[in-house]
This record gives C-alpha cells, structure tokens and sequence, in this order.
C-alpha cells in the first residue's frame, strides 16, 4: 500500500461529537499500522467509537458505570462481534494494545472499560 493509499479518514458523527483519524508518518511507522490488518481495523472502530464527551453512563441491564473521554464500555465478547473477530484474537489483541501502552482497562461493576491512552 502506498503512502497516497494510506491517507485515510475515519469519521463518527455521534451526537454532535466529531471524532477524526487521519493516518499520516506516525501511523504509517508505527506497530500497529504494520501488524494484523483485523488489528488495524479494529484500533480505527475503538477510536471512532470511544466516548469522547466529558462523561456518560454506560448501562447493562441493572448495572451501569461511568464512562470518561476515551473509553469505551464492554466486554471482549462486545468487542469480538462489533469488529468481527474470534473471542481469542481479541483478547490477544488487547494484550498487545496494552504491551505497546495504546489501551487500559478496568473491571468496574463486571464490565470492562477500555481507556483509550494513545494513538499509535
């Protein structure tokens, strides 16, 4: 893929809230834009799908958690179907997003949030 090939633009329009990825020589350096494209794909549905407001609540039948700027709510099994990925590889996905410092997470209420601590 060439560097003209790879200027790509991720848009999520979500209540108002803009959010934009534009791959630029960072990206096209960096791990993850030359790893596992299901990777890739996946990093792009985390980043337009965080919660990039101040704050929100996330709700799961009677449990519920706060959401700050960055995160997203969940579970492997959530991430799993949203990016359409095996159980197994999302979870060593996550694993190598938290070795290479792009994610962090907490358990709180049984739900899993995902922090979103960088770009690439």
């Amino acid at each position: 893929m060439t560097k003209k090939e790879m200027k790509a633009i991720v848009e999520s329009n979500r209540e108002h809230t803009w959010t934009k990825v534009v791959t630029d020589e960072r990206l096209s350096g960096s791990w993850i834009f030359n790893s596992k494209p299901e990777y890739f794909r996946a990093w792009c549905w985390m980043l337009s799908n965080a919660n990039w407001g101040e704050d929100a609540y996330f709700r799961n039948g009677l449990k519920s958690v706060f959401v700050k700027h960055g995160e997203i709510a969940g579970s492997i099994n959530y991430l799993s179907q949203k990016v359409d990925m095996k159980h197994t590889a999302v979870q060593n996905m996550i694993k190598n997003f938290k070795l290479n410092r792009l994610v962090s997470t907490r358990i709180e209420e049984g739900i899993t949030v995902f922090k979103i601590r960088r770009l690439f």
